[in-house]
């Protein structure tokens, strides 16, 4: 799992949110910073130290100006 952080311009929010939400390996997602940024926890399974295909389908949005990724780090296996 991972995190991602995503600048948005804001005018195009409704568009984006809703391209997101519906969007498989999204967990969850949320507009924060009043409309300018958007924050989603992500699944996916791929090869170590490739960028996630998710992160790359975000960044051809309309209105998407830059996706970060936060990898979860687990410090205790269960």
């Amino acid at each position: 799992m991972s995190y991602i952080i995503v600048d948005i311009d804001a005018d195009a929010i409704q568009k984006i949110f809703t391209t997101v939400f519906f969007i498989d390996e999204v967990v969850f997602c949320d507009v924060i910073d009043g409309g300018r940024r958007l924050v989603g926890m992500i699944t996916g399974q791929g090869a170590v130290g490739r960028m996630p295909k998710i992160v790359e389908k975000l960044g051809q949005i309309d209105g998407v100006l830059r996706v970060r990724e936060a990898r979860v780090i687990r410090l205790v296996d269960e």
